[in-house]
């Protein structure tokens, strides 16, 4: 079996998700969805009692937001910016510290030509492993390694390095020296007061090697737009994290 064989199943009442085997029928207290109905090209099915489900062919973001996780995953809104801010393109080699479940690695590496990626926490690895195969990836090089204490040497120096980190500032010394002049090392902090320290130390340690361009909060809101009614989804939480964008002189 592979993850080709998963359909995205959508109750139509209460709008719950199911990412579901297609070769295997899914019983429910509401009756039974048959592999034959599973494996139709029917988007609208039924149980034998009437009960409806949406059905749909999981792409690449249906996958990826059921992939496995391990820890706290950076958002996709903060994961487009960086996209976007830094230029990354399919020429672009890229590196991250702290893969944690692999939130940002795994959409970049559809688009960059290959990540480095390293972590100083075995089972971290681990499902990272596991999500590439979900999301049918293989440009992700992955290595047990800890940034602030390890010695790191990347083959070609990388175009963008996230330091997705709880001090990326005791990582700073690795990220420039396998980082190429003119090119980007992001720092992506969850608390402001962590991001001040970042900044207070560049500046004090690092002003002839790095230009800070910038530091960004990138907010997203979902709206619930129905019928007559038209608001914000108040359960969303606004706040990820904080964004430092580093310039290598």
């Amino acid at each position: 079996m592979t993850y080709d064989d998963k359909v995205i199943l959508i109750d139509l009442r209460t709008q719950k998700e199911y990412f579901k085997n297609n070769n295997k029928e899914f019983q429910t207290q509401f009756g039974t969805l048959t592999v034959e109905q599973l494996q139709s090209d029917d988007s609208h099915i039924e149980t034998e009692k009437g009960y409806k489900y949406l059905k749909i062919k999981p792409q690449f973001i249906d996958k990826y937001n059921h992939k496995r996780r391990q820890s706290q995953i950076m958002d996709i809104k903060d994961t487009g910016y960086i996209i976007t801010r830094c230029g990354i393109t399919k020429d672009s080699v890229v590196a991250e510290s702290g893969c944690g479940s692999g939130g940002f690695s795994t959409i970049v590496a559809k688009i960059c030509k290959k990540i480095y990626s390293f972590d100083n926490r075995e089972e971290h690895i681990d499902v990272v492993k596991e999500n590439m195969k979900i999301l049918d990836i293989d440009n992700i090089e992955l290595k047990l390694k800890d940034i602030y204490t390890d010695e790191i040497d990347i083959e070609e120096k990388v175009d963008v390095f996230l330091l997705d980190l709880p001090e990326p500032h005791n990582a700073m010394k690795n990220a420039i020296k396998n980082t190429k002049k003119y090119g980007y090392i992001v720092c992506y902090c969850p608390n402001i007061n962590q991001n001040q320290l970042l900044v207070n130390y560049l500046l004090e340690n690092h002003n002839e090697e790095l230009k800070i361009e910038e530091t960004m909060e990138v907010l997203n809101i979902k709206w619930i737009c129905k019928e007559r009614s038209a608001r914000p989804f108040y359960k969303d939480t606004i706040h990820s994290g904080f964004m430092t964008f580093l310039r290598k002189l």
